[in-house]
């Protein structure tokens, strides 16, 4: 590590002509200039290359691998050269707005039990016009939990520090390589999400995403599976598909629904009183947060969503502010 620099920020690239000046612009607009930019050249055929080498600045250093082995070995390569104390994420298709690197070493110098940050996302089309925000707002310690069912962290968002360059992305796990980098970190690095758009990520035809959802979904699985085992659960088809229902929030309502909810919630919240892998409480408060959720899209049943709902060792955790709401509405219901 070079004690005199401050960022490395890792940029994976193939056949990126198209968008990886965009890239590199945004970040040398940043308010915070200390940084390297490590793009790792993944065997493009197109002038990627030749756009990179354009900008004539010592700071970008250009690696290039042996064959074209996917993202997920070009961040390794990239993590092997990082220098600085801190390193950060950028794909090459992705823009950072001008104070994410000066609001994420500001956040890590002042928050030393941080070891990973990230930020919410802007989602936008080839036109530039923004399809979606990525936003999710936790508590720290939430973060962990929340990994069970979904990926917490945009991957262009993320700084983190030095000491967690040996960990390595699996490209077995691609394109989801990311998702299961963050569990390796579960119980060994502290995270949090700064609530500001710093990032733009560039949905595009050419995406990884799009060329590979299947992919997408099988290897998702595995890394919920892996988790899961930590836990002691095996889980069935049936689980997994009601587990993604919960985390995704996608669902047909329905009393059978809702006792299936119940039974799956109960079942993670006694492993982990029996494993002790998470936080008790805060893992209970997830969980909670995602009963509360399901019950209130089920306060159509009246009496029998308020039965299970109170009849939860979850409800407990929920202040009783959530509990009035959720009695009045499941009464409005009864009244119509």
């Amino acid at each position: 590590m070079d004690k005199n620099l401050t960022v490395s920020i890792i940029m994976p690239a193939y056949n990126s002509e198209k968008f990886i000046s965009g890239a590199i612009e945004s970040l040398f607009s940043q308010t915070f200039q200390d940084f390297e930019i490590i793009v790792i050249n993944d065997c493009s055929t197109d002038k990627t290359v030749e756009k990179v080498s354009s900008f004539g600045d010592k700071r970008i250093k250009i690696l290039h691998t042996a064959k074209n082995a996917g993202a997920a070995e070009a961040r390794n390569l990239g993590l092997q050269y990082a220098q600085g104390k801190y390193i950060a994420f950028l794909d090459a298709d992705d823009y950072a707005y001008p104070t994410r690197l000066e609001e994420q070493v500001s956040f890590l110098e002042k928050n030393t039990a941080i070891d990973l940050v990230g930020a919410w996302t802007e989602v936008a089309d080839e036109k530039g016009n923004v399809i979606n925000t990525f936003c999710l707002s936790l508590p720290n310690n939430h973060l962990p939990i929340k990994l069970l069912f979904q990926n917490c962290f945009a991957l262009s968002s993320v700084m983190m520090r030095n000491s967690f360059k040996e960990v390595s992305f699996d490209g077995s796990y691609a394109p989801a390589e990311d998702y299961e980098f963050w569990t390796k970190l579960v119980g060994r690095a502290n995270f949090a999400i700064l609530p500001k758009t710093l990032i733009r990520y560039l949905e595009h035809s050419q995406g990884i995403s799009k060329v590979k959802e299947d992919k997408m979904r099988q290897n998702v699985k595995r890394i919920i599976t892996q988790q899961l085992l930590k836990l002691e659960i095996e889980m069935s088809e049936s689980e997994y598909e009601l587990h993604q229902q919960i985390a995704h929030l996608e669902f047909r309502a329905s009393k059978e629904f809702l006792f299936a909810v119940d039974a799956w919630l109960h079942k993670l919240l006694k492993a982990n009183q029996q494993t002790k892998i998470y936080e008790e409480k805060a893992f209970a408060l997830v969980l909670a947060a995602y009963w509360l959720k399901i019950c209130f899209a089920h306060a159509h049943l009246g009496f029998v969503t308020l039965s299970y709902f109170f009849k939860s060792p979850l409800s407990q955790w929920l202040s009783i502010k959530y509990q009035i709401k959720l009695l009045l509405l499941c009464m409005r219901n009864l009244l119509r």
